[in-house]
C-alpha cells in the first residue's frame, strides 16, 4: 500500500479585493434585475381597492440611486424597492388593529439564493 501524503489547503479570504467588487458598477444590472423581481412580486401580491386608483399594489418603485450599506467591517451596493404609500406602513407591518402582510418581505424571500418563507405567513 502506498504511502498517504497529507496536503493541507489553507483558505484565505481576500476582504479587500471582494468589497471592491461587491461595491463595484459591475453589480447594479443584477441588482437592478432583482429588485424589479420583486417590485412586480410584491405587486402581484399586495391588496387592491375596489374603488380607483392609486392602488396600494401599483405604488411600489425602485429606487434607482445605487447606495453602499456597511455592515459591520464590509461594503455591499444595494438597490431599494420602496412603496411611499400612506398606506405602507399599517399594509407591511403589524399593529394593534391589523396584521400585515409584509408584501416586500415575502418578495423579497423569492429572488435569490436565499428563497425561503416568513415566519406566520
Amino acid at each position: 500500500m502506498p504511502k498517504r501524503s497529507r496536503v493541507r489547503a489553507r483558505f484565505k479570504p481576500d476582504h479587500k479585493e471582494f468589497t471592491r467588487f461587491a461595491t463595484s458598477d459591475q453589480m447594479l444590472k443584477p441588482l437592478y434585475e432583482a429588485a424589479h423581481d420583486i417590485r412586480r412580486i410584491a405587486a402581484g401580491i399586495s391588496p387592491r381597492s375596489d374603488g380607483p386608483g392609486p392602488h396600494y399594489a401599483d405604488e411600489y418603485k425602485v429606487d434607482t440611486r445605487p447606495n453602499n450599506l456597511k455592515i459591520g467591517a464590509f461594503s455591499r451596493r444595494i438597490v431599494t424597492v420602496v412603496n411611499e404609500s400612506p398606506k405602507a406602513a399599517p399594509n407591511e407591518f403589524d399593529n394593534k388593529r391589523s396584521k400585515g402582510g409584509h408584501y416586500l418581505a415575502r418578495a423579497g424571500a423569492a429572488i435569490g439564493d436565499y428563497r425561503g418563507v416568513m415566519p406566520g405567513d
